[in-house]
């Protein structure tokens, strides 16, 4: 897969879980004729399904080691499908021996934002509003002007054009590891806030938030985001790690404080959590996207140098 100029979503749908928390709110009327996308199986039938399917190695881990303890590291794809959502052995046996489950945000806890937290507003020229009302409209998603200037308002289009390749937050590795550790009655600790989440996805100019508009609107018009998305999930489907690095090496070039602010402010704080819980006795799962895992401040790198020993272990089906 070829990332290069790649739209300025696929970085977030690897590091950003709240790309799949944000609840859509479709339109009951579908007047247009618009064919809307299709929601996730409901629960029962998803258990039901995951339980027949086959167990998959898939994503990337590590195993980081200090003090006679180990912990590991697993990168994983927020939005995902059904039948990737079974952990495969080798992921189940670190999280059978792990005390603790580390993720970016714990799906069991409430998610607010504090009363303090003032969200960034941006301006959306006629032309700018005319193209999202349209995109919403195909999308079924009811749109309010209002509304759209303070988060990304291209979030839900992402979010929906992964439905129509049946690509949802439920199915990923972090919603289903979550799930599993609470059936096991493992401690789950979250290693950000939504407010953190917020703050990183949130473009921090009006410069960039046009760049942001303009590059995921372009790629929904020409379809490219499904392909794009499809592409992205076959790989992590499928190990391919350089595609991963490759990701992160172009949008490092090409948006370097919006990789700052995404991936290098926040793994530096990820890893000193992960590193208070291994110092703390704990032996540490920690589950998150797998952009985390590749560039300078990486998680993997980042507890290295805190003197852990770091090996890569290749997954296999």
């Amino acid at each position: 897969m070829s990332v290069k100029k790649a739209p300025f979503f696929l970085p977030k749908v690897l590091v950003i879980p709240a790309l799949g928390i944000f609840v859509l709110t479709r339109a009951e009327a579908q007047s247009s004729g618009n064919t809307c996308p299709p929601p996730p199986m409901l629960p029962e039938q998803q258990m039901a399904y995951i339980e027949k399917m086959p167990a998959k190695n898939a994503g990337f881990l590590w195993q980081v080691e200090k003090d006679g303890r180990t912990s590991w590291l697993y990168g994983t794809m927020h939005l995902n499908h059904i039948d990737y959502a079974k952990p495969g052995p080798q992921i189940m046996t670190r999280v059978r021996n792990s005390d603790v489950l580390a993720v970016e945000i714990n799906p069991y806890e409430p998610q607010t934002l504090p009363a303090s937290m003032q969200l960034p507003q941006f301006q959306l020229s006629s032309s700018q509003l005319d193209k999202l009302s349209k995109a919403y409209a195909k999308e079924c998603l009811v749109f309010n002007a209002t509304n759209v200037s303070s988060l990304p308002s291209t979030v839900p289009l992402v979010n929906s054009q992964a439905q129509r390749q049946s690509l949802f937050w439920g199915y990923s590795p972090d919603a289903r590891l979550a799930q599993i550790a609470k059936r096991m009655s493992k401690t789950i600790v979250p290693l950000e806030t939504l407010a953190q989440h917020i703050t990183a996805l949130a473009p921090a100019s009006q410069l960039e938030f046009d760049s942001a508009f303009e590059s995921v609107l372009t790629a929904f018009e020409s379809g490219k985001i499904q392909t794009e998305l499809v592409q992205l999930n076959k790989a992590w489907q499928q190990n391919d790690w350089q595609v991963i690095v490759q990701l992160e090496q172009e949008m490092t070039a090409n948006q370097p404080a919006f990789s700052a602010r995404l991936l290098d402010q926040r793994n530096v704080l990820m890893a000193q959590k992960i590193d208070r819980l291994h110092q703390d006795g704990k032996r540490v799962f920690v589950a998150v996207g797998a952009l985390h895992m590749a560039g300078k401040t990486a998680l993997p790198k980042l507890l290295q140098g805190k003197g852990y020993a770091v090996a890569f272990i290749p997954l296999r089906d």
